[in-house]
């Protein structure tokens, strides 16, 4: 599996060094389509998991006691199960066609298939990381998509584990979660969350959004009044033009923030106390 390259001169020699891993893909006891299914769970892991994307779900189970780890396995049965959308799900198989066009048997098949395409975008696509390439690319083409379907899913969870959660405050945090997110980088855009939640649930939405322990906390940042204005603020704005001036708006470079800056939480826009 190729990694990443480059074109060195040592002593005075032009050398070619490309970085590779060796991997197993499959055994006596590990049929591929197994290794397969295990490659689209950590696809599913990194984009409901290690991001801290859906932060403000994994605090509302864990204000009712429930572990995050017993969601994140429903999501993987799910997904094992293949009971996703057909934009997800086309977009893991294709994930999988991308993992295995940059397979190959042995390290000189490897090096013969690098030297014979050493332009820089030719070999940038060779090494691309699967992983990173497809969270960025869900995340910023298909987010309302998987919203709705961690939702939709977090609905469901509730009912089997028999939880009690008001269906306005769900409705609530699933709007706050596409608005914060959709097309995050964007700063110029200025979403609104209009709801009509009670004082008490209103408190606790606020509290979840911004992981405030400490309940009485809302009291003192509360807005009084709607809609809810989200919005990037100013440290925020300044580390997304940063991260757009060593990169780019493409999917590749898109891919190479989300490797070099995973956790995407901190790039979302933000509630703004009135």
């Amino acid at each position: 599996m190729p990694r990443s390259f480059g074109n060195y001169s040592i002593l005075g020699s032009d050398k070619f060094v490309l970085e590779y891993e060796e991997i197993v893909v499959g055994s006596q006891t590990l049929p591929r389509r197994d290794y397969e299914t295990a490659r689209k769970a950590h696809l599913m892991v990194e984009l409901v998991h290690n991001g801290n994307i859906f932060s403000e779900v994994k605090r509302l189970l864990h204000k009712r006691g429930i572990k995050w780890s017993r969601f994140v396995t429903y999501i993987l049965e799910k997904t094992r199960a293949n009971r996703l959308p057909k934009s997800i799900s086309a977009n893991l198989t294709a994930f999988i066609d991308l993992m295995n066009s940059r397979l190959f048997k042995a390290k000189s098949e490897l090096l013969h298939v690098a030297k014979s395409n050493q332009s820089t975008e030719a070999l940038r696509e060779l090494t691309t990381n699967e992983i990173a390439h497809f969270n960025a690319k869900i995340v910023a083409n298909d987010f309302n998509v998987l919203n709705a379907f961690v939702f939709d899913s977090l609905e469901e969870f509730i009912t089997t584990s028999n939880l009690s959660i008001s269906k306005s405050l769900l409705k609530a945090l699933r709007d706050f979660s596409s608005l914060s997110k959709t097309n995050f980088f964007d700063f110029s855009k200025i979403m609104t969350l209009n709801h009509d939640l009670d004082r008490e649930t209103s408190r606790e939405l606020w509290n979840i959004i911004n992981g405030n322990s400490d309940p009485a906390s809302a009291d003192y940042s509360l807005p009084l009044h709607m809609p809810w204005r989200l919005e990037h603020d100013p440290h925020q704005i300044d580390d997304i033009k940063r991260l757009f001036s060593l990169y780019d708006v493409t999917e590749d470079g898109l891919s190479r923030i989300v490797m070099r800056a995973p956790i995407l939480d901190k790039y979302f826009r933000r509630p703004v106390v009135n």
